[in-house]
């Protein structure tokens, strides 16, 4: 009996080998990191069960270290158990400020002289600048490669309430950056050089540059100065007042880093400055500084089928949403104009003695528009139905370029400073200022020191950034802003 029940046995215990799993489970940090197992996809922590006596495990996530190994069985009846710490890999990164004095607190680390060099882990990072002569400020930064940063140490965090600005960065350009433009997407600034070869493009979220556009045939008269995108036909426009001419690149080119070839345009003025584009009408406008006008081109072709004024040196430009009318500054005269575009008949004006009016921009719903005065350092609201100017806010010296954030609620203002007593080409002896007010108690909210000259500003379409180029600096500031 007892050598007939073993006899029945073996079979048995066989079978029960030929049908048997493995159990493994693996835990990995981060838990959102993706985990194979033997080439299935599980979750962290999740129990599987395998015939092999071991599995091939892989995990990844971005910015960490990935692993691959194979885990044994633990037996016929346990769980074999792996953890997994994904280690975040490192970044050599430098970082430092335009002027000197400053040291570094990294993660709440001792003080690095400046410029510093290291390694960062992937991930958020707080950076504290620390002086003698200011208080610290603190930049929260993302490492997701190698990256150099560049900051200006300023003087007071710009917050106000219901608005704050945190300093993401600064970009050495080409010399003398008379503008900047941020894409439709809010992904690219476009930069135009005044005494340089061409505009330069720029990646929003390293500040690094993508591309340095500069046009054959015309790059060496320098004199760039104002671009605009025509996010409809996915284009992007450069003024060269020193031609009289304006270019048209696709944006897809620039972005990839490859401007390849440009169309070229005769303005048909000169010293042009300002465009404006109608995308009812598929034109574009462009202020002409020296020829006392304004002309208009065809987009498609370039063509000039139009000519407004003559205007006493113009220079802001914008067109209704219809496209029937177009609003024009005069700076040497202190106009605000109004014309019929279809005939260039002017059919309101707005005269204000001592100003001169430099840069227009509409409200959301068009009713309004805000003009900025160099002259007497102010920025117009101006009732666009009555054509009459109805609140005046008071900026720094020298207000140049504005822009509203896209609900309307804020307007910023660069404003260059004071002139060198000796010239106003030479570089100033004070910095400029970013200003910022809400419309809502038309009220100074923020007036933070700039470099030298803030002369471009733009806010990004999505309303999250904004930045302003320092004129004698050679240099571009990026901000977040923070709408509390």
């Amino acid at each position: 009996m007892t050598s007939v029940f073993r006899a029945a046995l073996v079979p048995v215990a066989s079978l029960l080998v030929l049908s048997c799993s493995y159990r493994y489970a693996v835990e990995v940090e981060p838990v959102d990191a993706a985990l194979l197992v033997d080439g299935r996809p599980v979750a962290s922590g999740e129990a599987v069960e395998s015939k092999a006596e071991s599995v091939a495990v892989r995990a990844e996530a971005p910015g960490r270290v990935p692993y691959e190994g194979r885990l044994e069985a633990a037996g016929l009846f346990g769980t074999a158990r792996l953890a997994l710490f994904l280690e975040p890999l490192l970044y050599p990164v430098t970082v430092a400020t335009l002027a000197p004095g400053s040291a570094l607190s990294v993660d709440g680390g001792p003080e690095l002289p400046l410029p510093a060099s290291f390694e960062l882990a992937h991930g958020a990072h707080s950076l504290e600048l620390r002086a003698a002569d200011r208080p610290p400020q603190v930049l929260e930064v993302e490492v997701d490669g190698p990256r150099d940063f560049l900051f200006r140490h300023v003087p007071a965090l710009p917050e106000a309430p219901g608005l704050r600005l945190e300093q993401l960065g600064v970009a050495r350009t080409g010399r003398q950056p008379k503008s900047v433009v941020f894409s439709p997407d809010s992904r690219l600034l476009a930069v135009n050089l005044l005494d340089d070869e061409g505009f330069q493009v720029f990646d929003a979220a390293t500040l690094r540059v993508i591309a340095f556009a500069k046009p054959e045939g015309f790059a060496a008269s320098k004199g760039f100065v104002e671009g605009i995108f025509v996010e409809e036909r996915g284009e992007y426009w450069a003024s060269q007042m020193t031609t009289g001419m304006v270019f048209r690149h696709g944006v897809a080119e620039l972005e990839a880093g490859t401007p390849g070839s440009v169309d070229a345009f005769p303005t048909g003025g000169s010293w042009s400055k300002v465009l404006a584009y109608s995308p009812a009408l598929d034109l574009m406008a462009v202020s002409n500084w020296l020829s006392n006008d304004v002309t208009l081109l065809d987009r498609e072709t370039g063509d000039l089928v139009g000519r407004v004024g003559p205007v006493p040196v113009p220079r802001g430009l914008a067109f209704s949403p219809s496209g029937e009318f177009l609003y024009v500054t005069s700076y040497d005269a202190g106009l605000f104009l109004k014309y019929r575009v279809a005939d260039g008949k002017e059919l309101a004006r707005i005269a204000v003695a001592g100003a001169n009016m430099r840069h227009v921009v509409l409200s959301p719903g068009a009713a309004t528009a805000w003009v900025s005065d160099m002259g007497l350092n102010a920025v117009y609201e101006v009732e666009l139905a009555a054509f009459r100017i109805v609140s005046t806010l008071k900026t720094s010296i020298n207000p140049n370029t504005i822009d509203l954030t896209p609900d309307g609620r804020w307007l910023f203002v660069s404003t260059r400073g004071p002139n060198n007593p000796e010239s106003y080409l030479l570089r100033s002896l004070k910095p400029g200022r970013l200003e910022v007010f809400d419309l809502a108690t038309k009220a100074r909210v923020i007036s933070m020191e700039g470099g030298t000259q803030p002369t471009g500003l733009d806010v990004s379409p999505d309303g999250a950034l904004v930045a302003f180029t320092n004129f004698q600096d050679d240099a571009v500031e990026l901000y977040r802003i923070v709408d509390e």
